[in-house]
């Protein structure tokens, strides 16, 4: 099962603090982003070519649990080799602001909902969102620019002592394979110094319902092309 290469490992992975309960766990309890929370699934996200293909394999089950056919979910196509088939597909982003494949009628990603509820290879998940709030560019894991203050993932009553890298390693390593002394060098890197992710600085004055700056809220130019959704 071919994997995505990481050689390199920025020491502010090793900063950011494990969630016990493993990858979605805390996000339905989250007011993270605007008032209705789920601020990670405000822009849409690129899906792996492998994600989208087990997708189709089991589209007739999903069709029925997504809020509109998976084929009116997708614009764009991409074959960057660091994703999990070697390419990706953009989900569009609907005219209420959500990514397609999230709930119209209540918080959380319907694909999420389907892939956990039916016992699904995780790999159907795309990769950007399972191991969130880290990303990956140029064979580099690394912190996502942004992280809204109020996530659950920066507070210190919904996270364990030992990293998100350690809490998600069983994620991590399905998608990616990692250079082992990549690891060892940014832990040490961690150890020597502090955190230099604005989010991870300022984590200990973050506190559930903090407003997100306006200069970090999504603007209406980063939406891409809507797709129309019945509302409920």
């Amino acid at each position: 099962m071919k994997k995505i290469p990481i050689t390199k490992i920025d020491p502010d992975v090793f900063h950011l603090r494990g969630i016990a309960e493993g990858s979605f766990s805390k996000c339905l309890e989250s007011p993270c982003g605007r008032s209705k929370g789920d601020g990670c699934c405000w822009w849409g996200v690129s899906v792996d070519r492998e994600s989208y293909g087990l997708m189709k394999k089991h589209q007739k089950r999903l069709d029925a649990f997504l809020p509109v056919p998976l084929d009116e979910c997708f614009e764009g196509t991409n074959d960057d080799p660091e994703f999990l088939g070697g390419g990706a597909i953009d989900t569009k982003v609907r005219k209420d602001h959500w990514c397609a494949l999230h709930h119209t009628d209540k918080r959380g990603c319907a694909l999420v909902d389907f892939v956990f509820k039916n016992g699904l290879p995780h790999r159907m998940i795309p990769s950007a969102c399972r191991i969130y709030p880290l990303t990956w560019e140029r064979g580099k894991l690394k912190v996502a620019k942004t992280i809204y203050k109020n996530c659950h993932c920066l507070l210190d009553q919904h996270t364990v002592d030992e990293s998100f890298f350690e809490s998600h390693r069983k994620e991590l390593e399905d998608i990616f394979a990692i250079d082992p002394q990549a690891i060892e060098r940014a832990k040490k890197e961690a150890v020597a110094g502090g955190p230099k992710h604005k989010a991870l600085v300022s984590v200990k004055r973050a506190t559930p319902g903090a407003a997100l700056p306006r200069d970090e809220q999504p603007q209406q130019s980063d939406v891409k092309k809507t797709v129309e959704v019945a509302r409920p």
